[in-house]
């Protein structure tokens, strides 16, 4: 037992912001934890791609392809795990999209020329 005289205001202050214990049996928990809390992170995800193909001649090729991925995650979470203490409810986004072009001509049976460009 802590003497009334030695628990720090601060200290205490700080506990207040914590939930009580919910989950008191220590059958379970073995002394582990006493708090429990469980809520849906959402994560809802997206991904389109289209590639479109074109012959310029029998010799020369283009292509060019996009891919976009979309990713949202919202929830109680802290540090991208999910969180035991619903403090802060978060969202961010993770919007990627590329595009790429290509090139491939046939110089000759032995000769062939590659080339991509690409934006992030």
């Amino acid at each position: 037992m802590v003497p009334a005289s030695r628990i720090d205001p601060s200290g205490q202050a700080l506990l207040k912001l914590l939930p009580p214990p919910n989950f008191l049996d220590w059958s379970i928990t073995k002394g582990a934890y006493n708090y429990v809390y469980t809520d849906e992170i959402r994560r809802p995800e997206r991904t389109d791609t289209l590639k479109l193909d074109y012959n310029v001649t029998d010799r020369h090729r283009m292509s060019w392809s996009y891919s976009g991925y979309y990713a949202t995650v919202e929830g109680y979470f802290f540090a991208g795990a999910n969180s035991n203490w619903p403090q802060v409810r978060g969202n961010y986004k993770m919007p990627t999209r590329t595009m790429l072009i290509r090139h491939t001509g046939v110089l000759s049976p032995t000769t062939v020329i590659e080339s991509h460009i690409g934006w992030l």
